[in-house]
């Protein structure tokens, strides 16, 4: 989050420098597709969605992320989450939209993250649209993580995850909100694997 943060904020100001007119400002998601913000002749970078560095650091975060996991295990202590996952059978991305969706209900700060992320001083949800591109790097992985969510994923097919319409009538508007059963299983001090197998039946 915090380098979308950066990155959103640089290109405000690009934006900025750029527009001359406050329809410019409105505009600005069409015009950067065939401008560059060099003023050169560009293109529409659609392939280019993702936010976060390389894979290479990803991967390694992962697999640190988790040899903790492992180690609270052998240690006897239980984590929703991960429990979830291996019951679930989560994709990484499920993972890390459950636990994008979970961030408000911790803290609001994350709220307001969303808010300037996404333009809209309405909604304290992530989007769809944002959860895609702060996750999926490239169209394929964006549109098989999205096919997933619609069609296949454990998250939906549970009730888990709903997707609540917003003035937007696209999919990719709705904003992603976790089940409350779902919510008070992560937050538990010691989630119970009792609780967590009637949430997966």
């Amino acid at each position: 989050l915090r380098v979308a943060v950066a990155r959103r904020q640089q290109e405000k100001q690009a934006i900025n420098r750029v527009a001359k007119t406050p329809g410019d400002r409105v505009s600005s998601d069409w015009w950067k597709g065939l401008v560059t913000l060099e003023g050169n002749i560009g293109h529409d970078e659609l392939g280019k969605r993702e936010i976060f560095p390389p894979q290479a650091e990803s991967l390694s975060y992962q697999q640190q992320l988790q040899e903790k996991i492992k180690v609270s295990h052998q240690q006897g202590i239980k984590l929703g989450l991960p429990m979830l996952c291996d019951r679930a059978h989560l994709t990484l991305f499920e993972k890390q939209l459950v636990l994008a969706s979970l961030a408000p209900e911790v803290n609001r700060r994350y709220s307001r993250l969303y808010q300037y992320l996404q333009d809209d001083n309405q909604t304290e949800l992530p989007t769809v649209d944002l959860i895609l591109r702060l996750f999926c790097r490239g169209d394929n992985q964006w549109r098989d993580a999205r096919n997933r969510l619609i069609n296949q994923s454990p998250l939906t097919q549970l009730g888990l995850v709903e997707f609540l319409p917003t003035h937007s009538e696209t999919f990719l508007q709705s904003r992603v909100k976790l089940a409350d059963r779902l919510i008070n299983y992560l937050l538990a001090d010691h989630p119970a694997p009792d609780t967590l197998t009637k949430l997966l039946h």
